[in-house]
């Protein structure tokens, strides 16, 4: 390609059937088309002209309404009013330049198109296939170091569409080009080939070398029989195409696979992941965004607090079902709904950091003031939660500036680079590796939920004082590591 990366891209948004595949298709509570919108902004796309049929333009123009606010790009939209191929070749002359081009009836993600935009094919045109897996003898054949959340993708293999590769079992993979393709060269449901992703990197010089086509496929077919066009394979990417009458199971398993956070504390991943899924869900086809449920998080962990100002045992029990809820369920539902909805930003991340250390402290400065109250003054209370709060802001401030500087914006993700790199080796590590569960924040929260069930607000104090002070100290543990880490990678890089 002539550019560093791939800056444009065309949607050809002419599926308007009713079989759940058209562009207009809600899964995972975005449209196919805004969702695909939102995935070449964050991948760095700024320009994207839509094809449509005539009469679907203000219909378009109010779906993207919605998701405006998300997009940093430019959008056009381009009525189909004569053959498809020459309208494409008309939007191309005018870029000079290359982009991408696909249909709208697959849920890209920015995970592969980052890969996309970044592909280079000179003068011909690149079609993307998924890595390490093809459909043989009536079913998907994953290599044996193929991620296996993935999978899903593949759930139903027979109804995603394959190409025939000549000598399909000894093409290990690479990128190849059309002398490697069968020149029989068609789509196929029921043959043995490989997983065609629908995506292509194009030169305006390869669209009007190909001639006259009617549709996607057509152009493909054209490009091949013109040898030019090559294959690109890409692995560990998110991707759907979505078939005709697709199945609720399908697309829901696809998608929690993309929700499911795998470096979560076990309990959350266990226990509370049963709750959040239905909800998470449920607010993705609402649209609610995830910074309103990390606010409400906020407000019912002030709610459940308020509860603690009640001298009865009813209202400690209702504290602890309140504050598990929010802590231990509605925080898994904020981040599952932004990676169903592809809604995940910086400024999402830090409002949900900040909402984390609230629900720990909002509990432990209102059962300071009641403990102070409710033992005639006694000063060891607010002294106990002064000399905790202030050595915990001043470590954690350490331990956060040091973590952006070593390029991490989540704990859980550099925690998890840590123990890769401490390895498995020395019996400290294994003993670490087998207690974290037991101390990590969504247990945490859960052993302080169920000691509020006893009743006993001093016995609480004193639990949260010291799951502060336990903070303080991993915090002193990680800043400790995290320049270890440094160090580690400066040698690994070296």
């Amino acid at each position: 390609m002539q550019n560093a990366s791939i800056t444009h891209a065309m949607i050809l948004a002419l599926n308007t059937g009713n079989d759940g595949s058209q562009y207009d298709a809600i899964h995972g509570g975005e449209t196919i088309l805004n969702r695909a919108l939102v995935a070449l902004s964050k991948s760095g796309i700024k320009h994207v002209t839509i094809l449509c049929k005539n009469g679907h333009q203000n219909k378009i123009e109010n779906q993207i309404r919605s998701v405006h606010h998300r997009l940093n790009l430019n959008y056009s939209l381009a009525i189909i009013d004569t053959e498809l191929s020459q309208n494409i070749n008309e939007i191309a002359r005018i870029w000079d330049t290359d982009f991408l081009l696909f249909n709208a009836d697959t849920l890209v993600h920015p995970t592969f198109l980052t890969h996309a935009v970044a592909v280079k094919s000179g003068l011909t045109a690149t079609l993307f296939c998924y890595n390490d897996i093809v459909f043989t003898n009536g079913q998907a054949k994953a290599a044996n170091h193929f991620t296996p959340k993935f999978k899903t993708i593949f759930e139903h293999p027979e109804k995603l569409r394959k190409i025939i590769i000549a000598q399909t079992n000894s093409v290990h993979f690479q990128n190849v080009s059309s002398s490697t393709i069968a020149p029989s060269f068609d789509f196929s449901y029921t043959g043995d080939g490989i997983f065609t992703m629908d995506v292509l990197a194009v030169t305006p010089s390869a669209i009007a070398a190909a001639g006259q086509f009617a549709d996607f496929d057509g152009l493909i077919k054209k490009l091949h029989q013109k040898n030019l066009l090559q294959l690109n394979f890409v692995h560990d990417v998110w991707w759907l195409r979505v078939y005709p009458n697709i199945s609720r199971k399908h697309i829901t398993d696809f998608f929690w696979k993309i929700a499911f956070k795998e470096v979560s504390g076990e309990f959350s991943k266990l226990v509370n992941s049963k709750f959040s899924k239905p909800l998470s869900f449920f607010f993705a086809r609402l649209g609610v965004a995830p910074n309103t449920l990390s606010a409400a998080q906020m407000v019912l962990y002030i709610v459940a607090s308020l509860f603690l100002l009640i001298n009865a045992h009813w209202a400690m029990i209702a504290f602890a079902l309140i504050w598990q809820f929010s802590a231990g369920v509605l925080d898994r539902c904020d981040g599952e709904t932004a990676r169903i909805r592809n809604y995940e930003s910086e400024g999402g991340a830090k409002f949900d950091v900040l909402v984390d250390d609230l629900r720990f402290g909002i509990p432990f400065f209102v059962l300071t003031l009641e403990c102070y109250i409710e033992s005639g003054f006694d000063l060891i209370f607010p002294v106990t939660t002064a000399v905790c709060v202030a050595g915990f802001l001043i470590i954690v401030f350490k331990e956060l500036s040091d973590m952006r500087k070593a390029g991490y914006q989540s704990r859980q993700f550099m925690a998890a680079d840590i123990f890769k790199m401490m390895g498995q080796a020395t019996p400290s590590t294994k003993l670490a590796q087998t207690i974290r569960p037991f101390f990590k924040g969504d247990i945490r929260t859960f052993y302080i939920s169920v000691i509020a069930l006893f009743g006993i607000k001093t016995l609480v104090f004193w639990v949260l004082a010291g799951n502060v002070a336990f903070m303080a100290i991993m915090g002193i543990a990680s800043i400790v590591q995290i320049k270890k880490l440094v160090h580690f990678k400066l040698m690994h890089k070296g």
